[in-house]
């Protein structure tokens, strides 16, 4: 089933190399900087549930996941870039898979449900509501 998903909501997040407990978040419209933890809230309250799998080309998919799958996704990927980084420090070979390997700097979510000026406001609301963020949520004046 294809969906036409040219309206919806897509949000880009960009992760600190040094301190991946942030996350910058980049929509069309603004970003603003949350931390980790708080990922799994954010993007079941924004409405997300698709995550943009890239095949290495200039071809990506959108795969269907929830935010908890969202986060251990990335969870998933950090974890496996230590324990490389951990291999490569001890002197241990890596396999082909493992050299190949590369931690995400950025990836991209939408939502199947939620459009684009929806999706800023829950955006603006989830900022407004939690006060304990990074910083803020910053939209560009009108």
């Amino acid at each position: 089933m294809l969906l036409n998903l040219s309206n919806n909501l897509l949000l880009n997040f960009a992760f600190d190399e040094l301190d991946r407990r942030k996350v910058k978040v980049l929509v069309s419209d603004g970003v603003g900087l949350i931390r980790g933890e708080q990922l799994e809230d954010f993007l079941y309250t924004v409405g997300t549930d698709l995550l943009e799998v890239s095949s290495g080309d200039r071809f990506s998919t959108f795969c269907k996941y929830g935010p908890k799958e969202i986060v251990e996704y990335i969870e998933n990927a950090f974890q496996k870039d230590h324990e490389i980084t951990f291999k490569i420090l001890n002197g241990e070979e890596l396999s082909d898979e493992e050299q190949q390997f590369k931690a995400p700097t950025s990836l991209s979510v939408r939502s199947s449900s939620v459009t684009t000026d929806e999706g800023l406001e829950r955006i603006q609301a989830w900022f407004d509501r939690d006060q304990d963020v990074a910083t803020r949520f910053s939209r560009p004046p009108n």
